[in-house]
């Protein structure tokens, strides 16, 4: 099986992902554990997680991220939330707070 580094522009692993190329390639492997890890049965032991954790999702992301955000920052040691009413999957028009909400978490852990 060919992998995708390796793979030329017309080979089916390339082609599935539509029309990604080669800069896209980095992307690839990302979207293969979310394919993976999204249909997975067993939970991951996040309980086990002893570092902070910034989960961010929104309400209207239809992939339900902000169940699993919520999910995670209570079952983790040092977990913090931050939900979005909206912004959708990409947090369109959500920049400026994410990165806010970032930078607020990063200086809060490092106390």
């Amino acid at each position: 099986m060919k992998t995708i580094a390796n793979a030329t522009a017309n080979s089916p692993s390339v082609m599935w992902f539509g029309d990604l190329r080669r800069d896209d390639v980095s992307r690839v492997g990302g979207m293969q554990f979310d394919v993976k890890t999204a249909a997975a049965r067993e939970p991951y032991p996040i309980e086990k997680i002893a570092c902070p954790v910034l989960t961010i999702s929104a309400e209207d992301d239809r992939f339900g991220t902000a169940v699993r955000a919520r999910y995670i920052a209570a079952n983790v040691a040092h977990g913090r939330a931050v939900i979005f009413p909206t912004g959708g999957h990409a947090l369109v028009g959500r920049n400026a707070d994410a990165l806010d909400a970032i930078i607020s978490f990063i200086q809060t852990a490092n106390r």
